[in-house]
């Protein structure tokens, strides 16, 4: 699990053999607002991939001080592509 995931987007990160997976969110927080399960892939962030905690940290520091970064999330056979209002500390 990594703490930037967790601070900015309310969510929980595990590692597996096909990338990344939300193992929690947390309620009220901006990824239970834009609707994140448990066992959802995410699959990229600012339309690039992702597949391990350390490149979902670095491409989150890439986009610090926006307003908001697209998430690509999978779920099943469907891949959304979300626009996420970043909280700013």
């Amino acid at each position: 699990a990594d703490e930037v995931a967790w601070q900015l987007l309310g969510m929980k990160l595990a590692e597996d053999d096909d990338g990344l997976v939300v193992d929690r969110v947390r309620m009220g927080s901006t990824g239970a607002k834009i609707g994140l399960w448990r066992g959802d892939r995410l699959v990229g962030i600012g339309g690039t991939p992702v597949r391990s905690v350390a490149e979902f940290r670095r491409r989150m520091i890439e986009v610090r001080g926006k307003r908001s970064v697209l998430l690509s999330v999978a779920r099943g056979p469907y891949e959304y592509n979300v626009d996420v209002p970043l909280s700013q500390h």
